[in-house]
């Protein structure tokens, strides 16, 4: 892979930061490459990655990756709980950077320091609703009693003919229909 910088007119307004260990490829002694990768968030492309390494981990790569583009003032950085260090901060704060940082439980005083603070003061500028990964549904407290839907529950049809689940019934099911359909002929 090769990694150049974008142009200053392309360069990226927000970038992410993860590893990933390749599929498939491996060092001597079979050791998997991991590699950390600093990657556009809009449209994707790598603009710098390393090899983490036997010995260190994502942690100590972090600086050293982003060393390797060149103007991060004004880009916002995002990365995985991991990567919630003091250090990081401080070194994207003294390179301009804005970050968005994911707090989990095993960090207790911090995510204590952030909870005590005032969220309900602050408005709210935007907001999104999607469906992320899955069907929309409706919150716990709604629709529980919605009257049935007058739709049917079976396909239309047959009505002794439901769309068998298990792969056997399917297979029987198929084969009583090419049946019915012959003995029609």
């Amino acid at each position: 892979m090769a990694c150049r910088p974008p142009p200053r007119e392309h360069r990226a307004a927000w970038l992410s930061v993860d590893g990933k260990s390749l599929r498939g490829a491996a060092k001597a002694q079979g050791r998997r490459i991991h590699l950390l990768a600093a990657v556009e968030h809009t449209t994707g492309p790598v603009l710098a990655h390393l090899d983490v390494g036997e010995k260190t981990g994502e942690v100590a790569r972090f600086q050293p990756l982003l060393d390797t583009v060149a103007d991060l003032a004004g880009t916002v950085v995002t990365s995985d709980a991991l990567h919630t260090q003091r250090e990081h901060a401080t070194y994207l704060l003294g390179r301009g950077a804005h970050y968005i940082a994911i707090v989990k439980g095993n960090q207790k005083r911090l995510r204590r320091q952030l909870k005590a603070l005032p969220w309900n003061d602050i408005p709210l500028e935007g907001h999104t609703r999607g469906t992320g990964h899955g069907p929309r549904r409706a919150p716990p407290d709604q629709g529980r009693h919605r009257e049935q839907s007058a739709l049917p529950r079976r396909p239309p049809g047959r009505p002794d003919q439901a769309p068998p689940h298990r792969p056997q019934d399917r297979q029987d099911h198929h084969r009583d229909r090419l049946r019915r359909h012959q003995s029609d002929r």
